[in-house]
């Protein structure tokens, strides 16, 4: 008797485990799942076979070419035929009564007694009947009392449910069902065949087979199947340890296993019950339960629950396997990595050190170790939601409330919902603020009294994430490093936290009000920079009685003079300002900015203003004329921000305005009506300066620093804090003098660059 063994599926509910092989060829307790198909066709009698194959063909000819249990013929399908379109293409190789089966099911089914029943009914087509737990997962099938099939359901609802039996989808036929199949089609037998022969009343028979039956179809089933195996349930498989298998002294193994030949075990490694591990694996120091391992899998100090690990997967130490995961073929896990619950890694995949990985990674790829900063600079249109929810949960994690406020586009509003339900999730108080500026989200932090704040802005589709404390300052380095620690750890409790909306953006008016000392009339003032942030500028000043001039692509020196502005200001994507233009269109240069900034902090009630580090003499001189006591800060505007908020004391509208566009400009323009003066007037007595960049590699700026302190070409240089470039300054009586010295100090920084790395 013969049989044809249906195998032309791809198989893509097992992925990643069939990526790289057909279904039946999958590994199946230190065999294939194939091979246990076969073994259970020779128990029935069967003296050769067929199988179809479409996904993979090579691989399943090469297997029929060494199949040794029984011949075995590949038959390749060069489109989809469905179940029974596939027997029919094998209609060569049948000349008698032939068997049908399933090449991804598990089974040691008895067919002895239906292949009597079969050839004594006179059928042409038995199907073996299977009781399930569950039937609404499968066909449903009903016989009369001669055991005549009387109707089929496919995957009824329980309404429908009106037997105990389904389809196990072995069937016994005879060649003139052939006849009913048409050459070339998708035909499906459940679907197809079988009706048909129900309506033309032919002799279609089922018959309840006893024994052992599963079909993986998917990961779950896949390693019930094994487990079933290890506890007795189809004889085909058994549990037990290789004779050469080597297991250390303190090794602790609790049954049912399965361990392969030349696999290694050492150290303290607990393998845990219905644990299947394959051939030539090694294991150290691990722990493992309700997992299936195929060959050559490496594990050091891992904790692996209930997955499953492909071929020559690598586990490195103190890695992380939670239930569900299917680790694909020759993927690596990094030392300290997590791969969350449920997820798949495509063949190939290597997770770096300390990554944490909560989604499937369906393209080879390299997963980057979850890093605070980077996500939160992340420039994806695509922003992957698991990774927010868990910054928001590490941020939350110490904080009882939390401020979220967005910048009002439709992808950013999205990830404030999930920034929201993280920080829900981590038990603390979520406050959902209306949309708005930079500046609004540092206000809403100190209105709502909460302990930190995320602002998500939004550019053409592309997110960032910027962090607050409880000051509405950005979080420092040491901050968002430690942030980072927090995501990384494996330990991060879920509580339930409470979510609630308030309205901050009038608040924020008022206080912008306040600040401005009452609304003005007219009050023109050219705005430039990040749109949108010069969009909510612009509204905030309208709200105050200004007269904001947008100046878009346009000059806007050009704009200033021609709208007859006071000033201009250009906005950065942070909301603070990058750049100040006198009432003649003239941009202010680097300490002019400085300079001003310190007159209004003075102004405005600090006793002392916090100046960076790389300011001139010469201002600080300028600055000491006014009796402003001054006091050395970071480079960048976040760590003067800080820090002026610390000097005075809980802050005031002195510090704010170092973070808040807005009130800067409203303090300068309060300002100068006071005095009746031009921004201009402020900057006469100050040297002329000029400033550039120079690049620099992180490595040689030591080196770098040291031959221009040699030379002593009379500029300053300053050392970037983040970027691999160095900063250049340069007062002198006129601009192009300071210029001059600022393209020699550039000079030697390039040749001794080239010089280092030559």
């Amino acid at each position: 008797m013969k049989a044809v063994i249906l195998a032309g599926g791809k198989g893509e509910r097992l992925r990643p485990m069939t990526c790289a092989c057909p279904k039946p060829l999958v590994n199946f307790m230190d065999s294939t799942v194939l091979d246990g198909v076969l073994e259970m066709l020779a128990r029935n009698g069967v003296d050769g076979a067929v199988v179809t194959s479409m996904f993979l063909p090579d691989m399943m000819e090469d297997f029929a070419s060494a199949a040794t249990v029984i011949p075995l013929e590949c038959v390749r399908e060069e489109m989809p035929l469905g179940t029974a379109g596939a027997v029919r293409n094998c209609s060569k190789y049948i000349d008698g009564t032939f068997i049908v089966v399933s090449g991804d099911c598990v089974t040691d089914i008895n067919l002895s007694e239906a292949v009597k029943r079969h050839r004594s009914s006179g059928a042409e087509a038995t199907v073996a009947l299977i009781r399930q737990n569950c039937p609404t997962d499968f066909g449903v099938v009903c016989t009369d009392a001669d055991g005549r099939i009387t109707s089929f359901k496919e995957k009824p609802s329980w309404s429908e449910v009106d037997s105990p039996y389904c389809n196990a989808g072995i069937y016994i036929m005879e060649p003139s069902v052939l006849k009913l199949i048409p050459e070339g089609k998708s035909v499906d037998f459940s679907k197809d065949v079988f009706p048909l022969m129900l309506r033309e009343k032919r002799a279609l028979f089922g018959f309840p087979v006893q024994g052992y039956w599963c079909d993986i179809g998917d990961e779950q089933k896949y390693r019930t199947a094994h487990f079933d195996c290890l506890e007795g349930k189809c004889s085909l498989f058994s549990s037990g340890i290789s004779a050469n298998a080597v297991i250390g002294e303190r090794v602790k193994i609790l049954p049912p296993v399965y361990i392969g030949e030349g696999t290694v075990i050492e150290g303290e490694s607990v393998i845990g019950s219905h644990t299947v591990i394959g051939r030539n694996c090694r294991i150290e120091g691990s722990i493992i339960s309700g997992s299936v391992l195929w060959d050559g899998v490496e594990a050091s100090g891992s904790d692996i629950r209930d997955s499953v690990i492909c071929a020559g997967a690598r586990l490195l130490q103190s890695s992380g396997v939670s239930a569900g995961c299917v680790i694909g073929e020759g993927c690596t896990v990094g030392r300290f990595a997590l791969v969350g619950p449920g997820c798949r890694l495509w063949n190939g995949t290597v997770a770096e050190d300390e990554a944490r990985i909560y989604a499937d990674v369906r393209t080879p790829a390299v997963v980057a170790p979850v890093d605070a900063s980077r996500l939160c600079r992340q420039s994806s249109a695509r922003p992957e939601p698991e990774k927010i929810l868990l910054l928001a949960r590490a941020f939350a994690q110490e904080r009882k409330r939390i401020a979220v406020t967005h910048d009002g586009g439709g992808l950013s509003q999205a990830v404030a919902c999930l920034l929201m339900c993280g920080v829900s999730l981590s038990g603390a108080e979520g406050v959902s603020c209306d949309c708005g500026g930079m500046g609004q989200a540092r206000y809403a932090v100190r209105l709502c009294e909460a302990d930190g704040g995320i602002y998500v802005a939004s550019d053409r589709n592309h997110i960032e994430l910027i962090l607050l404390d409880k000051r509405g300052c950005e979080l420092t380095a040491g901050d968002m490093s430690a942030l980072t620690r927090s995501m990384r750890s494996r330990v991060m409790p879920i509580a339930a936290g409470r979510i609630y909306t308030r309205s901050v953006k009038q608040k924020y008016f008022e206080y912008l009000i306040n600040i401005a000392g009452g609304r003005a009339q007219g009050q023109r003032i050219a705005l430039c920079g990040n749109d949108k942030a010069a969009e909510y500028a612009a509204d905030a000043l309208r709200k105050t009685g200004r007269n904001p001039i947008k100046a878009g692509n346009r000059d806007i020196g050009g704009v200033i003079r021609d709208e007859g502005c006071v000033f201009g200001a250009e906005i950065g994507p942070r909301f603070t300002l990058r750049g100040l233009y006198d009432q003649n269109g003239r941009r202010a240069s680097y300490e002019q900015f400085i300079f001003i900034r310190a007159r209004l902090g003075f102004y405005m009630g600090a006793g002392r203003a916090v100046i960076p580090r790389d300011c001139s003499p010469e201002c600080l001189s300028m600055l000491r004329q006014f009796g402003i006591a001054e006091r050395a800060g970071g480079n960048g505007a976040a760590s003067v921000a800080s820090e002026s908020w610390a000097e005075l004391e809980g802050g005031g509208p002195a510090a704010a305005a170092v973070m808040d566009a807005a009130v800067f400009i409203l303090q300068l323009c309060r300002f100068l009506s006071g005095r009746r003066k031009y921004l201009s007037e402020f900057f006469e007595k100050l040297p002329r300066s000029f400033e550039s960049v120079a690049r620099c590699p992180n490595a040689e700026k030591g080196r770098v620093m040291e031959q221009l302190r040699e030379k002593k070409l009379g500029v300053r240089v300053v050392p970037d804090d983040s970027l691999a470039v160095l900063r250049i300054y340069a007062s002198a009586l006129s601009e192009e003098y300071a210029r001059e010295l600022v393209f020699d100090a550039q000079a030697v920084i390039d040749e001794t660059v080239r010089h280092g790395q030559s």
